[in-house]
């Protein structure tokens, strides 16, 4: 099983197009082949950290608020792997916040 098709409909992004656009250009690129079994919070915070110096368009650094909606998304989508007895914990919840949160 996957990441990409939870990350796609899980999230407390409001608008889905946002969200939608937000697994499209961030988080498939870097994690949509990974097994969800296989993602760790260090793959999570190496994730948060190139965002935030470069997972803008043309290679520019993320706002802490875009870094932090990319986190909302996977931290629900990984939350509801867990529920659905796919993994046995999440990694968003070991990941550190302070990368999510501060460029």
């Amino acid at each position: 099983m996957f990441l990409v098709p939870h990350a796609a409909r899980q999230g407390s992004v409001a608008d889905p197009g946002v969200r939608g656009r937000e697994v499209r250009l961030k988080i498939v690129p870097r994690l949509g082949t990974h097994r969800l079994s296989k993602i760790r919070a260090a793959d999570l915070d190496a994730l948060y950290a190139e965002l935030a110096k470069r997972g803008g368009e043309k290679d520019v650094p993320l706002a802490p608020a875009s870094v932090r909606r990319v986190h909302i998304i996977l931290h629900a989508a990984l939350e509801q792997a867990v529920k659905w007895s796919l993994i046995a914990t999440s990694p968003a919840d070991a990941a550190a916040s302070s990368t999510a949160t501060s460029r």
